[in-house]
């Protein structure tokens, strides 16, 4: 092989390896169409209609059960969207966050069984107690085990990114049916 041989190779190798890294770092993104398209088509899915669902929170050591009407979809992630955003209203109405917690995506894993749910900020009162803690998060739980969405666990996020507490651990997902033991 020629030296001029070696330079192209060279130079090829190098551009590739540039487009990759700048792939791989979003610097480059590639959509399809048929997959663009499909994305397009979810996001515009028509509603079902109106179905009741039951909120569920703790407050004075037991279970309160508010019912409210949301708009129901064909996508798991928008019902779990509609009923957190329910959910958090409920709480704050009742007093129990003083400070509004938004709710900024619900993304369903491609397994189906594992939702992630990201808020603006922690929905945990950073000096309460652990119980008080740990209920919040039961209640946000039962709520969506109760109204029969399909997963097994959710992880909770804040900014897209674990939720940090001193008292709860929430590196991993928590099961849909909770830590209470039920009788």
């Amino acid at each position: 092989m020629t030296p001029k041989s070696y330079a192209i190779i060279s130079a090829c190798t190098f551009l590739l390896g540039l487009l990759a890294y700048a792939y791989l770092n979003h610097w480059i993104v590639l959509r399809f169409p048929s997959r663009t398209q499909n994305q397009e088509q979810s996001l515009n899915a028509p509603a079902t209609g109106k179905k009741k669902v039951s909120l569920f929170f703790w407050k004075h050591d037991q279970w309160r059960k508010e019912t409210t009407q949301i708009t129901w979809y064909h996508e798991n992630d928008k019902n779990i969207e509609s009923i957190t955003k329910a959910w958090l209203s409920v709480l704050e109405d009742e007093g129990l966050i003083t400070t509004p917690v938004r709710l900024q995506s619900v993304l369903i894993a491609p397994s189906k069984s594992h939702a992630y749910v990201s808020f603006d900020r922690n929905l945990l009162p950073q000096d309460g107690p652990a119980h008080e803690k740990w209920m919040r998060i039961e209640g946000l739980l039962k709520t969506i085990r109760e109204n029969d969405i399909p997963i097994t666990h959710v992880q909770l996020l804040v900014d897209h990114q674990p939720m940090v507490d001193y008292h709860l651990e929430f590196g991993n997902p928590w099961p849909i049916g909770g830590f209470l033991a039920r009788s």
